[in-house]
């Protein structure tokens, strides 16, 4: 059984939290880093992180040729690393879509609201959420910790993929029980700077940190990170840490202070669906690339030539475009020439068949299609319909990472006496949708009447604030009222006598 799946019976049996008196012991933080480092989600972390960057599998392909019967990397072959970036240009392709435009929040509560979008532009919250959206689509899930910092404000920062170890409380994986957080940071030992590896235990209750020292944990004694926690008079001794302080008190969140924003329900990566597509494109154009640097337009027949160095042969046919035969008289050794042209139809074929399917599979949109007219109106939604079924699920499971926000900031507040009731406000993510301009606005036009005239502000492309919009339009109505008045002449009614 997995040290994964252990901890998971224990908490179903009842277990409330892990101690070191219990279960949680410095040998299975261990045991469960090392199960995390050699798991597949942990490959997947690595290459989804270096196809956005497109430092793709074909960079690290060698040539190899048989010499003295073994066989050798050549580098005198041509070896081409195309190398294509599909996986970037398809997730910012979706994260732009989603994210690029700031979200709309919405509350019945006007002081919350003005409160919680204060905190989140404090913390910058719309770049952020752009940042955890490529993540997540990198790695299938991202991470925010909530905290405080050293002056008692809320703060969250964004925590990798590969450094978060989430127990699960649940098979759908909704809730955690505890999060372990390894990672690496600079120390100053002496005159010098060490990087040394911490690991961390949250739980619901606090915090538990340790260094990495080989295959044993020792307390990590040194300053504890203001971006992290909130600094604790006193030395500490290895025993848990509360999540943060408030009034000289130790307090606690009651849930663990790690967010998880998922890519879809399976927290994969987009790259999972289509590494292997993108794999054999790049070994498809390479190798024509190779074949057409060698430009082997031909086939070589040597005749009579035993005794000749296929190599040196080669070599000299490489550097001066020729070679040499023993005789000139037509007898011994002698060359022929066969016509081989280089045929690319298939190559170009398959490579574009693969170009599609890399972009269906991730429900992408096909931006090289030959379109006579700019599409819109239904044609418009047809080609971006893929992407809005994968934001649809996309902007689900970001929705459930703002609500869990929301709970810590609503502890936050409760604690700061700023707020009695916890508050609840609903995101609405604001598509970056291509439309034609003319189309929309006379849509706009037709449900005048139909439809609120808020609405009808929220929708039209000029309008950025649909409030303000209706505070504007309200001025220049009553002006033009006032105005009917203005041309009209005043009577002076004569005085009864």
């Amino acid at each position: 059984m997995g040290i994964l799946k252990a901890i998971k019976n224990l908490f179903k049996k009842g277990a409330n939290r892990m101690s070191n008196e219990t279960f949680f012991t410095e040998n299975t933080l261990l045991t469960l880093y090392d199960e995390f480092i050699s798991s597949t989600d942990f490959a997947w972390f690595e290459i989804g992180d270096r196809y956005y960057k497109n430092e793709n599998d074909i960079l690290y392909r060698q040539m190899y040729s048989i010499q003295n019967g073994k066989k050798v990397i050549d580098t005198e072959q041509p070896n081409n690393h195309l190398n294509h970036s599909f996986a970037k240009c398809l997730v910012d392709q979706k994260v732009d879509y989603s994210l690029s435009k700031p979200p709309k929040i919405t509350s019945d509560d006007e002081n919350y609201l003005e409160l919680l979008e204060k905190i989140l532009k404090d913390n910058k919250f719309n770049y952020k959420l752009k940042l955890l959206g490529i993540k997540a689509s990198n790695n299938g899930i991202s991470w925010l910790h909530p905290y405080l910092d050293s002056q008692g404000q809320f703060k969250f920062t964004i925590i990798p993929a590969n450094q978060v170890i989430p127990i699960w409380a649940d098979d759908m994986k909704t809730e955690l029980d505890g999060a372990i957080r390894v990672y690496t940071t600079t120390v100053i030992n002496g005159q010098s700077f060490e990087e040394i590896e911490v690991i961390e235990y949250w739980s619901k209750t606090g915090v538990t940190k340790y260094k990495i020292q080989g295959n044993s944990l020792s307390p990590y004694t040194d300053q504890i990170d203001d971006d992290l926690l909130t600094e604790i008079d006193g030395a500490y001794d290895g025993q848990e840490l509360p999540h943060f302080i408030n009034n000289g008190v130790r307090k606690a969140w009651g849930i663990v202070p790690f967010i998880p924003f998922k890519n879809n329900i399976d927290s994969y990566g987009d790259i999972r669906y289509i590494k292997n597509l993108i794999d054999n494109y790049d070994l498809t154009r390479s190798d024509l690339g190779n074949s057409l640097e060698q430009l082997r337009n031909f086939i070589l027949v040597l005749k009579n030539a035993q005794g000749s160095d296929i190599e040196e042969i080669l070599q000299n046919l490489k550097l001066y475009g020729m070679i040499k035969t023993e005789n000139i008289d037509g007898s011994g050794s002698d060359v022929d020439m066969l016509s081989n042209p280089i045929d690319a139809t298939a190559s170009i074929e398959h490579t574009n068949t693969l170009r599609k399917n890399i972009i269906e599979l991730v429900q992408g949109v096909n931006l090289n299609l030959e379109l006579s007219i700019p599409p819109s109106g239904v044609a418009l939604q047809l080609l971006y319909s893929g992407l809005d079924i994968k934001a649809n699920g996309f902007e689900t499971e970001f929705t459930q990472g703002f609500d869990m926000l929301q709970e810590f900031i609503n502890i936050y507040l409760v604690e700061k006496n700023q707020i009695k009731k916890q508050g609840f406000a609903e995101i609405q993510y604001q598509r970056n949708t291509p439309q034609n301009i003319s189309e929309q606005i006379q849509n706009i036009r037709n449900s005048h009447g139909i439809v609120s005239n808020k609405t009808l502000f929220e929708n039209h492309p000029f309008v950025k604030d649909a409030d303000e919009e209706q505070k504007e339009f309200d001025k220049d109505q009553k002006k033009i009222y006032n105005s009917h008045f203005d041309n009209v002449p005043i009577s002076h009614l004569g005085e009864f006598k």
